[in-house]
Parts: structure tokens; C-alpha cells; sequence
């Protein structure tokens, strides 16, 4: 090979050196501008709803201005009516302030900004989230209370017992300063936990939730960037098409846990109103309790599986599928947890369903000693279930557990296995 031919030879690498990083570039910024576009819509989406919050609150204030004003005469229900107006008030200083900040922020702005931007936001809204939490027990009567009069007309405290009010309002103050250091303690054991920051982002509303994940993405993408020169972040976002056996899996997997979702709230429902009806009994109101924080727990696990089970974004079933595993693995350990605890679960129901249709409290007629034999064996039970749980902890009581889950969580896999192998065909073809 003479010069002349090693000089043409360069210059046609040169020539294709520039093209592929030409190409590279453009792909770059062709990911670029979409990742940013889904931040836009997502923030523009979030813009639009703090504006739909403004005005409903408003006139949730108003009415409520009304109901005081109208009940002016009567300080119980003007100090019932209080609360709420100041909560309605707070709230809507919160969804001003964010919408105000998401008018002017400016897309030109560097990530990291636009992030500490968003956080601040993020936080004000947890705040808030969290001290709705906390005094939602205690205002859930006053709630009702309120709602009966506006609709009909009838003083509903005058008619319920004295101890009914009475538990209710002293269970509300315990659970508040209760609620406030459960908080603490696991921000302070778990703080770098992405499982309860992403449970934070949920109680402070979907459309956070999905914002943050935009941010977030954008930020990933530029920090691979930085590290591998943009091939491999290109292959990692490329679209992927699902297969169709993936996306009937998952689809099958989320209608089960929508499903779930909806009976347990009915169950929720039913077991509000039972309590409330036997506020005056400690025997129908202890098992009462216990049956309604089961239940708020299983609604916990079904509603973080439906949020796991939305579709994934193209290019990112890793990550999707990594989630999913967790939400499943999660409320797998707690329904098995319930089936330790069902001896003294089905002791309670006895009790609940002995009242609640027909009108029969077996605590009474069976007598304490029966129920004090029934408790030991209950007790027993539990331990031998334990025992077995300790000793096979992914295959234990699968079935039921499964039954509890109505076949979400044996789905849930079908549709993380599925995932897996169509996330890997596509990426391995993309490379």
C-alpha cells in the first residue's frame, strides 16, 4: 500500500468517524428533546391540576362559610364546621404556591435546578399530606357529623352515645402524636429508602409521582451521558415494543388488583359503619378496630401493586420490572402475615359477624372462659403458623396467599417474567 492509498484510507475513516458521531449526536438530542417534552407535558399536566384544586377548593370554602354562617346560632357545630374551614385554607395557600412556581419555571434552567425547584414543592405537599393524615382520625365524626346535617337536617351527635364521640375523639389525639413518630422513626432508620420515598410520592398525589420519575429520568440520562459517551444511555432508551403475552399478562395482573382494590373499600365501608354503630360496646369496637387496620393494610399492598402495574415507558422495563418484583415480594410477606394471624382474625370476625347479622354478641353468651380457651388455641395456632412461615418464606401458604392477593400476585410474576425476556430480546437486538 503506497502513501497515496494510506492517505484515502484516513480520510474515509475521518469521513465515517464524523458521520457515526454526527448520527450519535442526533440521537442524543433526539432523546434529549423527549425526555424533556414528557417533563413539560408532565408539569404542564401537574400546572393544570393545581388550578382545578384552586377552584374546587374555593368552593368548598364558600360552602363551608355558608354552613358556619347559617349555623351561627349553634357553637357546636361552629367549632365541628372549624377545622375543616382552616384545613380548606391551608390547602389552598399549598396549591397557590405551587402553582404560581409552576407558571414561572423555565424549562432553560439547568436540571439540578429545575430539580431543587420541584423539591421544594415535593415537601410543602408532604407536609401538608402528612398532617391531613394525622388528624383524619380524629375529624372523621365531625366529618360525618357535618355532612348529615348539610343533607338532612339531623343533629347526628345528639343521637349517638356519649362514649362513642368520646372514643373516637380520644383514639384521633393518640394516634396523631403515635402517627407523627412512626413517621420520624423510619425516616430515621430507613433515610435513603427509594421504597418510602417513592410511598411519600404517592400520598402526595399521582401526578407528582410521575413528574418526579420525568426529572428524574432526564438527570439519569445526562449523568450516563457523562459516563459512557451516550451509546449505551441510547440502547438503554431505546422504544421497546412489548410482546403481546406481556402486555395481556400485566393488563390481567392490574384489573386484579383494581378489583381488589374496590372490595376492599367496600369491606373498609362496611367495617367504618359497624364501628360507628357500636361505638358504645368495647366488645364489638376492639375487634371492630382491629378487622379496619387490617384492612387499610391490605388496601396499602393492593394500591402500590395497581401503581407498580402501570404499563412501563419505552426503553426502561428494568427498572418497571425491579419495582414490580418489590410491590409483589411486599405484599406477598404481608398477606402471608395475615394468614399467621388468622386464628385471631377469625376469633374477631366471629364476634363482628355474630352482630352484625344477627344481632347475637357471642363475647357475652359464650362467656369469658370460653373465650379465654379459644384465645390459647388461637395463640398456639399462630405460633405453629409462624414457626412454618420462618421456615419457608417463599412458598408458604402460597395458595391462599394468592386467593387473598384474587390471583394479582401470581399474575403480577407471569408479567415480571414476561417483561424480563421481552426487555432483554429488544436491548440485546438493539446492541
Amino acid at each position: 500500500m503506497n502513501t497515496l492509498d494510506l492517505d484515502s484510507l484516513k480520510q474515509r475513516w475521518s469521513a465515517q468517524t464524523r458521520d457515526i458521531d454526527a448520527q450519535l449526536q442526533l440521537d442524543v438530542e433526539a432523546v434529549r428533546r423527549r425526555l424533556t417534552a414528557r417533563t413539560a407535558t408532565s408539569l404542564a399536566r401537574q400546572r393544570s391540576r393545581r388550578g382545578r384544586a384552586l377552584v374546587i377548593g374555593g368552593a368548598a370554602f364558600a360552602a363551608i362559610a355558608a354552613f358556619m354562617l347559617n349555623q351561627r346560632s349553634d357553637p357546636t357545630y361552629l367549632l365541628l364546621a372549624l377545622p375543616f374551614a382552616l384545613l380548606t385554607l391551608a390547602q389552598g395557600s399549598v396549591d397557590l404556591r405551587e402553582w404560581l412556581t409552576l407558571q414561572r419555571l423555565d424549562f432553560g434552567m439547568a436540571l439540578t435546578q429545575l430539580r431543587a425547584e420541584y423539591d421544594v414543592l415535593r415537601t410543602r405537599r408532604l407536609a401538608m399530606a402528612r398532617a391531613i393524615a394525622q388528624l383524619s382520625v380524629l375529624l372523621w365524626l365531625p366529618l360525618v357529623a357535618v355532612v348529615v346535617k348539610v343533607l338532612s337536617g339531623v343533629d347526628l351527635l345528639s343521637r349517638l352515645p356519649l362514649s362513642v364521640t368520646a372514643v373516637n375523639v380520644g383514639l384521633g389525639l393518640l394516634l396523631i402524636p403515635l402517627f407523627a413518630g412512626v413517621v420520624r422513626m423510619l425516616s430515621r432508620r430507613y433515610p435513603d429508602s427509594a421504597a418510602l420515598r417513592r410511598f411519600a410520592d404517592e400520598s402526595a398525589g399521582g401526578d407528582w409521582l410521575r413528574t418526579r420519575d420525568a426529572l428524574d429520568r432526564q438527570l439519569e440520562f445526562e449523568r450516563d451521558l457523562a459516563d459512557d459517551g451516550g451509546r449505551r444511555a441510547l440502547h438503554r432508551r431505546l422504544p421497546v415494543a412489548f410482546a403481546p403475552a406481556f402486555e395481556s399478562a400485566r393488563a390481567d395482573a392490574r384489573r386484579r388488583a383494581g378489583l381488589g382494590i374496590g372490595l376492599i373499600t367496600v369491606l373498609i365501608l362496611i367495617s367504618g359503619t359497624f364501628n360507628a354503630q357500636h361505638g358504645s360496646d368495647a366488645a364489638a369496637l376492639v375487634p371492630g378496630i382491629f378487622q379496619h387496620l387490617l384492612a387499610i393494610g391490605w388496601l396499602i399492598g393492593a394500591i402500590l401493586q395497581f401503581d407498580a402495574l402501570a404499563r412501563p415507558d419505552d426503553g426502561a422495563p428494568g427498572p418497571w420490572r425491579a419495582r414490580l418484583q418489590q410491590a409483589t415480594r411486599r405484599r406477598g410477606v404481608l398477606l402471608q402475615s395475615y394468614v399467621v394471624a388468622a386464628p385471631l382474625v377469625s376469633l374477631a370476625l366471629l364476634q363482628t359477624l355474630g352482630l352484625g347479622l344477627a344481632g347475637v354478641d357471642l363475647w357475652r353468651t359464650l362467656g369469658v372462659a370460653v373465650w379465654l380457651g379459644l384465645g390459647v388455641v388461637a395463640t398456639i395456632a399462630m405460633s405453629l403458623l409462624y414457626r412454618r412461615w420462618r421456615r419457608r418464606r417463599e412458598g408458604f401458604a402460597a395458595p391462599l396467599v394468592d386467593a387473598l392477593s384474587l390471583g394479582c400476585l401470581s399474575r403480577a410474576r407471569r408479567a415480571a417474567e414476561a417483561i424480563g425476556d421481552a426487555g432483554d430480546d429488544a436491548h440485546r437486538d438493539a446492541a
